[in-house]
Order: structure tokens, then sequence, then C-alpha cells
């Protein structure tokens, strides 16, 4: 049964390591984990202190289980240990984390000399920055309270699903794990403010789509078998047959029109509430988020993305439904006239569906592949843009059309590779799919010959084969596209899911008048793990007086004053107006 440490889950094999050595896990105050050895070796290295001791063990996991198909049950780890030394916590004291060129190390005091506790790497920065806080407390003989482990940020928060670090840890969204099953049901909740647009669309496609399937019929099988043959039912009334087809052609026309207009109410509307919810997202994140990001890359994601949105509901979704019931009702018209023959035409099918199962992952690659360098690119153009004065003064042009120049180069890279990639497999699907039609020419010419067929059943069937493959071909193209669309969808989430840094309270203390006393206690800050911009800073103002912060640059003074503001929440410390921390 795992056991959780200040800073740490102690997983169970842990406890039992430490069982041996007569240490009990609830004797412990702080346990950490970190990813390397003294001896610049990567594997587990823990660090705990109890009451009275600073215990270090090395060692590795090994892991064994059963696997059920692509599940794995029954794991049991084992703990290999390499390594194992205790010391008194009375011998300790500074605790504090040290940036080496290739690495980190936690270092203290201990009885006068410098003594290395542990090393690790940057993910685990400000998780050992917290352990030091508390290590010093413990050395002082001060109690670790409630209050000094709530709320400790200890970042590099990674997937729980597949283990992975985020990829941004303010976002806290695993590019690996992404449902696109999910992105699209939640595009489809963005319509249900309009249901009746929706339901509305529905019934027109069902229309356009029941009077399309008529059309061979009356305009091959009874045109040729019932209205110019002889021994037809309805021979000799041409003038009637074209005036039915007219009229359903005038019918699907009117119905193509208000169908048309009103998707594209609806589409447009949807991509406005999406593009909203996108830049309001924006407006209530932190300044921390806009620090990781360039304002060319959240351009595209407010624009652009929302353009390829706007294709799923305009263009992408209606006529998904649409091909989707041609293909059901084209298939079930062409068996009930001729099951075996119709049969035949459907071989291409199950190629069609290990197409889609083979490419759509590939395209999704590709198409965030060109993402990743579209933004790229725009974030040039628009630091280039904005400080074009600057490249000007030191007359920089030639580096700036240098940069520009590769970025777009990788851009159009990366398009080239979509272009070529499709170029070469939608043409193979499509003559896949033709070779399938020709069984309607082989056989069904044989049929005639022997008198086993109509010449308008075979004019039928060739005008639903067309009608079938169509939508086929459509489906296969849809890869490029709905990956696109996808993408898109799921980056415009990663900004709306979004949770800022600075996180504000749901019952703010409110004041109605500020004295302006300023206190700033123990305050340490960093922009990244381990770079410590802020360190143990103290600064008490009273109300009415006036001080000024002065150091060189880049000595932190704005960010000083940027925490008093609450642009950022400090690592650690306290900010206090008035008496109270903010």
């Amino acid at each position: 049964m795992d056991t959780k440490g200040s800073l740490e889950v102690m997983p169970s094999y842990i406890i039992d390591a430490l069982k041996a050595h007569d240490i009990d896990a609830s004797d412990i105050k702080i346990s950490v984990k970190s990813d390397m050895t003294l001896d610049n070796i990567y594997m587990d290295s823990w660090v705990f202190i109890t009451g009275d001791r600073l215990v270090l063990m090395d060692g590795f996991v090994h892991k064994s289980g059963k696997k059920k198909g692509k599940k794995t049950a029954d794991i049991i780890e084992t703990w290999e240990e390499k390594k194992y030394k205790e010391y008194p916590i009375a011998e300790f004291k500074d605790f504090k984390v040290e940036i080496l060129p290739a690495t980190n190390v936690v270092t203290a005091n201990r009885n006068g000399d410098d003594f290395v506790v542990c090393k690790f790497t940057n993910t685990l920065g400000k998780k050992m920055r917290a352990f030091t806080e508390l290590a010093n407390k413990i050395s002082e003989g001060k109690e670790i309270t409630e209050e000094d482990l709530a709320g400790q940020d200890i970042g590099n928060a990674v997937c729980p699903k597949c283990g992975r670090a985020y990829r941004n840890q303010e976002e806290k969204i695993c590019i690996h794990c992404i449902d696109r099953k999910k992105v699209f049901f939640r595009l489809l909740k963005y319509g249900s403010k309009y249901k009746w647009y929706m339901v509305a669309i529905i019934i027109f496609i069902l229309i356009s789509s029941g009077l399309a399937l008529l059309h061979p019929l009356l305009g091959n099988k009874i045109f040729y078998d019932e209205v110019l043959s002889e021994s037809g039912k309805y021979y000799g009334k041409v003038v009637i047959l074209v005036g039915i087809i007219l009229a359903l052609r005038l019918v699907s026309l009117f119905v193509t029109i208000l169908y048309g207009r009103i998707n594209a109410v609806l589409s447009n509307h949807i991509v406005f509430n999406l593009r909203t919810d996108v830049f309001k997202s924006m407006q209530d994140l932190s300044i921390s988020f806009f620090m990781h990001k360039q304002t060319g890359s959240l351009m595209t994601r407010v624009n652009r993305d929302s353009e390829h949105v706007q294709w799923f509901f305009l263009d992408g979704l209606p006529y998904l439904i649409v091909n989707f019931i041609n293909i059901i009702g084209v298939s079930l018209l062409m068996i009930s006239i001729r099951p075996a023959l119709s049969l035949l035409v459907l071989i291409p099918a199950p190629f069609i569906f290990i197409f889609f199962r083979r490419w759509l992952p590939k395209f999704y690659k590709l198409f965030g592949r060109s993402h990743k360098r579209s933004s790229a690119m725009n974030a040039r153009m628009n630091d280039s843009f904005m400080g074009l004065k600057v490249v000007k003064a030191f007359g920089k042009e030639d580096k700036e059309n240098e940069d520009f120049s590769r970025a777009s180069s990788r851009f159009s890279e990366a398009n080239m590779h979509i272009g070529i990639t499709s170029s070469t497999v939608f043409p193979i699907v499509s003559f896949v799919m033709w070779l399938g039609s020709l069984t309607i020419y082989i056989f069904g010419g044989l049929l005639i010959i022997e008198g086993k067929l109509l010449f308008g059943d075979i004019a039928t069937l060739v005008g639903y084969v067309g009608m079938i493959y169509g939508p086929m071909q459509w489906f296969a193209r849809l890869v490029r596209f709905w990956s696109r669309a996808m993408n898109s969808a799921n980056r415009i989430f990663e900004v709306v899911d979004a949770e800022p840094e600075v996180k504000e309270k749901k019952d703010p203390v409110r004041k109605k008048e500020f004295k302006g006393d300023v206190k700033i206690e123990n305050v340490s800050f960093s922009y990244e793990p381990n770079r410590m911009v802020l360190k143990n800073v103290n600064v008490d103002v009273k109300a009415g007086e006036h001080i000024g912060v002065v150091g060189h640059s880049g000595a932190g003074e704005s960010t000083l004053v940027n925490r008093i503001a609450r642009l950022y929440d400090a690592d650690f410390g306290g900010i206090y107006i008035d008496g109270i921390n903010i």
C-alpha cells in the first residue's frame, strides 16, 4: 500500500526497503526522489528525513507481470538496492540547490563542510527547491506544519495515462494521449445552442439525399424500360417523365439553397463562439502562459485554427452525413435491382476501411508538423514587424530575411510533404474504387447479351456506381481535411482548458480602504526551474514611505514589482498588503 510523504509518494517496495533498515514509514517527515546518483548514473535516488536521520538510498525498480492483450495486469515491482547511507540530521544545516553546467545538486553544510545530498536533472527543479525549504526548517528544529505543505508547487506534472511529462506545465495537456473522439463530440456541443438550425439542416439533408437517389431510377430504368420500351408500363410518356425529373430537380435546388444558407449562418455562429472562447480564455490566463508562447503562434490559434474548424461545420460534418446516407441508400437500391452484381461493386469497401485505419494517424502527424512550422513562421514575421525600428537601426534586414526564409522554407517543406503524400495515396485509392465499377460493365454486359438483364437495369446500376464511389472518394480525401480540423480543434481546446497559474480565491478578502503597508517576506521566484531570479527577498515598506529598487539589468527589479501586483505567484515566501497575504 502506497504512503504519501510530504513531496513524494512512497511505493510499497520503498516502504519495505526502509523497514529492512528499521525505519518505519510513519517516521518519515520528508521523502523525495531524484533521478540520478552522485556518480551521474540515471537511477532512482531517494532522500528521506526522519526526526533524527538523513537517509540516502539508491537503486533500481524491476517490474514483472502478465500481459493480457494491450493491457498489463498483475504487475510486481521489486526494489534492488545499490547504496544506502544514513547520517544524524543534527549535523546538517543550510540545505540549498546549486546549478552546475551539466546538472544540479542539493548541498548542505555538514559540520562546517560542504556535503552533496543528491544530484538531479532540470525536470525536478521545483520539487528539489521545495525539499530544501522544508529540510532547512527541520534542521533548525522547527516542525513542518500543514500550512508548510499546502500549496507546494513541485511542478513537472506528468500525464497520468502515459507517464510522459506535459509539453507545457501550465496547460497540463498530453499531446500523446489526445482522444480525438472526445474532441469531435466536444465540437458538436458547440452546436447545441442552435439545435433547431441543426434539425432543419438534417431534414434538408435527408430530403436532398432522397431526391438524389430517385434520379438514376427515373432517368435510366424507368426511362429506358418503361417509357421507351413498347412493352413498358408508361410507353410514350416522355414529356411527363421529363417534367417529373425537372420538378424534382427544382425541389432539390430549393432545398440545397435553404440548406446552404442555414448552414452558413450556423457554422459562422459556432466558429464565432469558439473564437470568442479562445480569446476570452487567453485573457484569463496568467502572464507566465504568454512567456512560453510567441504572438504569431497564438494568433494562428485564434484565426487559422478557427477557419479549419469552420470547414468542419460548413463542409465536413454536413457532407459526412450526406455521403453516409447516400452510400447506405444506394447500396440498398443496387442490391434490390441485382443483388449478386451489386455486391461485386462493393469489393473495394474493405480497402477503404483499411486505408482509413492506416493513414489517418499519419495525416494527424503531418498536419501537426505543418501547424508548428506555420506558427513559427508567423511568430518570426510578427517579431520582425514589431521590432522593425530596431532591425533598421542596426542594419539587420539581411539577417531577418534569412531567418524568415528559413522558417518559410520549413513550413513549405511540411506542406510539400502533405501534398506529395496526398497526391500519391488518393489517386491509388480512386483507381482501386474505379476497378470495382468494371464489374458492372463486364458481368452486366454479359448478362444483357444472354438476355438476363435489361438495358435500363445496367444503366441504373452504372448511375448508382457513380453515386456510391463519389462519396467513397470523398471519404478517402476526408482523411486530409479531417486530420487538419481535429488538430486545430485540439489546439483551440488546449487554450480553452488551460488553467491560470495565478488562481483567484473563491472567497477573496475584500477591503474598502487600503492603508498602504507592503511587506515582502522571504520571497523566492524563478521563471524557469532552478534559475532563481529572486531569492529570500525581504522588504518592509510602511504606508507613505518611498523606496527605490535598483540593480543591474536582469537583477530582478521588474520581477519584484510584478510580484507585488501578483502578475506571478512566488515559488516561496509571501507578500502582504496591509497584513493580508496576496
